[in-house]
This record gives structure tokens, sequence and C-alpha cells, in this order.
């Protein structure tokens, strides 16, 4: 096995396929296959970000915070898919914006019990 060093500058790809690696001094290195170790991600949570959401920083990069029902460190704000993490892809999203719904749901109708037992009124 070969190691070579240098800074990559792209990619050869003829037909569709992988040819080689080009470095920035110009040398091509012929290759059919490449490994590429852990890049850092960067989650698109910019209005997270302005409310003030707690983050986590992961190996691959920071992501929003949120407990089991996708609840973030912000009071009302949930958060669901790949902004909470980089294994959440859309099967997970699906599934954890869910439990986020029920959980959300959940407290507005104990909310409006909670009101109606206080002011006196009953259902």
């Amino acid at each position: 096995m070969e190691v070579v060093t240098g800074e990559v500058a792209g990619l050869a790809v003829e037909d569709d396929r992988l040819t080689g690696v080009r470095l920035a001094d110009g040398r091509c290195v012929p290759r059919e296959v490449v490994f590429v170790g852990a890049t850092r991600l960067a989650a698109r949570d910019g209005v997270l970000r302005q409310l003030g959401a707690r983050r986590d920083e992961t190996p691959f990069g920071e992501f929003v915070a949120v407990d089991g029902t996708g609840r973030t460190s912000v009071p009302g704000v949930w958060a669901a898919g790949n902004v909470t993490g980089p294994q959440e892809q859309v099967v997970n999203a699906v599934g954890l914006g869910y439990r986020a719904g029920v959980t959300i749901n959940t407290e507005l109708l104990f909310g409006d019990l909670e009101a109606a037992v206080d002011g006196g009124t009953t259902a």
C-alpha cells in the first residue's frame, strides 16, 4: 500500500467512473476507490441558533441538542431530522417529527385542561 501525501484538488472521473485523485501540485494518483475519514458536517440550523438552542459537539460536527421527544433547550421549540445529528435521515426524521407532534399536542391539551380547571369551568 502506498501512502501519498499532498492536498487534494479534485477527483479525476471518466465515463462516470473514478480514475484518480488530482493533487494541488498537479499530480494525478490513479485510483478506483477513495476512502475519506470522518468529515465535519454543518447543520442548517440558523433559526435555531438565533433562538439560542443549545448544541452538542460530536465527532461529525455540532448539532442541536434535543431530548427524546425532540424538545430543544428553547421553551416551545422542537427539532427533528439531521439538524439533530448526522444519522437522522428521512426515515428517522419522520418518526422523531411524529413523536414531537404527539408531545406538543399533549402539552397543549393539558394546558387547556389546566386552564379550564383553574378557571372553574368544566367540559
